[in-house]
């Protein structure tokens, strides 16, 4: 699995050939009807394992335009194999400066602005991707960056009351009070629209902010839009000021209409294995003017039984007929939030709520939502646009045997039963078997998957994880997609997490057959219409990647340019360089490595999230909710302390 890919095939004219295809990965294919207990298993993939170059001399690459022979980036010293330290620790200040050349080719025939989102960690053990949200947008005229944390209402209140007897603290994948809420932490993904962007994260409305200034400018839809949580028959002895909001980090926005589509669901207490329980989930469609429209999605025809959400809402996608919501294998244990530890295995099957967007009529009223199960955990998924024939092409990743709300805390036990690292709490848990990617295809007229095919492969260990392509929104067919994963290393292999999801229905790799040596993270290009991985790039042990974006070349072809990433580690050799850089990939070459990697001494990342690119900052955004208006009528018949506590904190911040 160390193999040096680049080595192996040597140099030819001054320029690396690459050898690019599936390198010997297998397709297992399923199809048929309704023959979703197929676990589509297809033995070992047969792919080779590269960690990509980890020396610190530069080679050479392709032949650009004008002939001119391209440098390719060293890939910087041999690191440990280690989880990276610095991955757990980020900056919560203000700063803008330059990123530079560490080594290799800076492309300039790129544009636009590249923005990173990601969680501030807390440095107290808890979970890394709990924090306060911060951005960072890199201009590619220049390759300035800024950052900024973002502070919502709930942030000023959870600051006045640090040391107080109503203070917030971790829990599990939230930060709570008992008297005061739940804090909303903007730390996610990123909705572009026509003349805004949205930050958004699971537990709490989006909000607009400056893409200049990176200031938030405003809540999407006021708060008496957005239903709790929590039932109704709480509100007596539960009045929170600070609401606790469900929705999605993955909004999704058709450009083809200039509509907004998310959710409001509430958790399902009460539920028995499954069944009854107190939930609900609302679509709501959003015109960008005015208020939303709402839709509370039912089960049936007759409109008898809510549709229950049980696990989580992490990602929807719109269609051009259609509305698709998958309940994510990604939820906080009811133990975690009471101060106890939950430790219970997602659900190993996906569970896609399917609603035609014809029904979509008037507003408050109900409409029936179709469900299509398919084997196998999801986290992320991307669907064709064109639906208009009645079928939905859905592009999934199944983390499998996977659980990304687990991470390491004082007490746990590696896999070996050694004790874990206490340096590396609040990390998430490794993978317990390989990844799979996913594409099927939905007959929404008969209720039937007509077509399934999975791919299991080598380099999708600790993933697929996190997506990019081609634009912001879907084409109408997909043909490529960008996937990378983040690997698997025996110091977050868990024995909680190994022993809870064992005898997992879908397992592909036994536990004893798991990689005792690091696997390191990918990144692979896949054909989306064939399932194929055709290039690939494994990254340098002791560097964890993540959050690619692909940056369109300035007046190429359809799936021309770079894939920007980050790259963090503790390296403390490389001049101009903190460990913590971005690096650049051509996106039709990967596996030549990356041709730049940019850093300065202020750049300073944790585990980044999502990212998006825009050409040209948006502007003429005219809609904003009035937060005075918006938490005066909220908290009108709390306590005085209460409203005079939002008077001094939150009032004097925003107009």
């Amino acid at each position: 699995m160390k193999t040096n890919r680049r080595k192996a095939l040597g140099l030819l004219s001054g320029a690396i050939v690459v050898a690019a295809g599936c390198n010997g990965s297998k397709v297992s294919t399923d199809t048929g009807q309704t023959d979703l207990d197929d676990t589509g298993e297809t033995g070992d993939s047969g792919a080779t394992d590269d960690t990509g170059e980890t020396g610190d001399t530069t080679e050479t690459g392709d032949i650009t335009d004008t002939g001119e022979e391209l440098v390719l980036a060293d890939t910087g010293p041999e690191l440990p194999d280690a989880i990276p330290r610095s991955i757990l620790y980020g900056t919560d200040e203000y700063a803008s400066f330059q990123l530079n050349v560490l080594s290799g080719t800076l492309p300039d025939d790129v544009s636009g602005h590249l923005f990173i989102a990601h969680p501030i960690p807390f440095e107290d053990g808890g979970a890394v991707v709990l924090g306060e949200g911060m951005i960072e947008r890199l201009d590619l005229s220049n390759h300035q960056l800024t950052r900024r944390m973002l502070k919502p209402p709930c942030y000023y209140i959870d600051q006045a009351t640090l040391d107080e007897s109503s203070a917030f603290y971790n829990a599990g994948l939230a930060r709570i009070s008992f008297s005061l809420g739940a804090r909303a932490m903007l730390n996610t993904a990123f909705l572009p629209m026509e003349n805004r962007i949205l930050i958004a994260s699971d537990a709490s409305r989006p909000w607009s902010f400056d893409p200049n200034s990176l200031e938030l400018k405003s809540p999407i839809g006021w708060m008496d839009e957005w239903f709790n949580a929590l039932p109704s028959v709480l509100d007596s002895f539960m009045t929170w000021p600070c609401q606790l909001t469900m929705s999605t980090a993955h909004p999704a926005f058709d450009p083809q209409t200039g509509e907004m589509f998310t959710v409001n669901w509430g958790m399902n207490l009460l539920a028995v294995n499954g069944i009854g329980g107190l939930g609900f989930i609302h679509l709501l469609v959003w015109d960008g003017i005015g208020d939303f429209r709402r839709y509370r999605l039912k089960t049936d025809w007759l409109h008898l039984d809510n549709v229950k959400i049980q696990q989580s809402v992490h990602q929807i996608a719109v269609t051009s007929d259609h509305i698709i919501i998958l309940d994510t294998a990604f939820v906080s244990e009811m133990e975690d939030l009471l101060g106890g530890a939950g430790m219970q295995p997602q659900s190993s099957e996906s569970v896609f709520w399917i609603i035609p967007r014809s029904e979509l009529v008037g507003e408050d009223t109900t409409v029936q939502a179709q469900r299509f199960n398919i084997p196998r955990e999801a986290a992320h998924f991307v669907a064709d646009y064109d639906s208009s024939s009645g079928r939905i092409t859905l592009h999934v990743g199944h983390q499998v045997a996977s659980d990304a709300s687990e991470v390491i805390v004082d007490g746990d036990s590696l896999y070996t039963g050694a004790p874990s690292n206490p340096e590396l709490n609040g990390m998430l848990s490794a993978t317990t078997d390989i990844g799979v990617l996913g594409r099927y295809v939905i007959d929404t007229q008969s209720g039937t998957l007509v077509e399934s095919k999975v791919l299991h492969d080598e380099r999708l260990y600790g993933g697929p994880s996190l997506y990019t392509f081609h634009g912001n929104h879907a084409p109408a067919q997909f043909q490529e997609i960008w996937w990378l994963s983040f690997g698997l290393s025996p110091e977050l292999r868990l024995q909680k997490t190994e022993g809870a999801y064992a005898n997992h229905p879908y397992r592909h790799t036994a536990l004893s057959d798991l990689p005792t040596e690091s696997v390191p993270p990918s990144l692979c290009r896949v054909d989306a219409v064939n399932l194929e991985i055709v290039d690939d790039y494994s990254f340098p042990q002791g560097r964890w990647a993540s959050s690619p974006n692909f940056i369109p070349k300035t007046g190429g072809a359809q799936n021309e340019g770079y894939i920007y990433c980050t790259v963090v580690s503790d390296d403390d050799q490389t001049p101009g360089s903190t460990g913590d850089e971005i690096w650049i990939f051509d996106a039709q070459n990967l596996a030549q490595g990356p041709l730049c990697r940019l850093g300065s001494p202020n750049l300073k990342l944790p585990l980044t999230r999502l990212s998006v690119h825009l050409e040209a900052l948006p502007t003429g955004d005219a809609y904003e909710i009035s937060v005075f208006e918006d938490y005066s009528a909220h908290i009108a018949n709390l306590d005085e302390e209460v409203i005079a506590l939002f008077e001094s904190e939150v009032f004097t911040r925003f107009n």
